[in-house]
């Protein structure tokens, strides 16, 4: 694993990647970004709390406390987001009716909000988030058209296929 890291950000081009939880073949949807932004954060080795233990006024150890959730935004400019026949990031998240997106699977089960990995692809890197929570704040269609959409990631993070963030209990952590 990497070093403790603080946050990530990056402003340009790029793509943004959701793909849910379907067992045999999960279904993704990406979203081209014109120019924008990407940032997300804090990003420690461990997703979990530092608890210091002190004794008589002094640190004599640190132990892991309660889960982090990293939490991020990407906001941009988009020229394809509502104008696809393959369906929209709206359709994946929503699964909306008479979409290919319709049947999409929550990455975490028994839970009453979709949750879906999220990958950002700048063309030299690929961060990658599991267990997205993603919400879209604002979207406005024109020209330019813009999104504003915010994630909480609840899973683990990649970033170019190496494991960066873990949670205890993970086969890396």
């Amino acid at each position: 694993m990497s070093a403790i890291q603080a946050a990530w950000h990056y402003v340009g081009a790029g793509s943004v990647v959701f793909t849910d939880g379907t067992a045999e073949t999960a279904l993704s949807h990406t979203l081209q970004l014109d120019q924008g932004n990407w940032s997300m954060g804090p990003l420690p080795e461990l997703l979990q709390e530092e608890v210091e233990v002190v004794s008589r006024g002094r640190v004599v150890g640190v132990v892991p406390g309660g889960p982090v959730f990293p939490e991020g935004s990407v906001t941009g400019q988009v020229s394809e987001f509502s104008d696809t026949t393959d369906g929209t990031l709206m359709d994946f998240l929503f699964a909306t009716t008479g979409t290919p997106y319709a049947d999409r699977v929550s990455k975490v089960a028994d839970d009453y909000f979709f949750h879906c990995d999220v990958e950002y692809h700048n063309g030299d890197d690929v961060l990658k988030f599991t267990d997205c929570r993603v919400l879209v704040n604002q979207y406005t269609e024109g020209d330019p058209s813009t999104i504003d959409i915010s994630i909480r990631c609840r899973g683990e993070v990649y970033l170019n296929g190496t494991l960066i963030c873990a949670r205890i209990g993970s086969e890396s952590a």
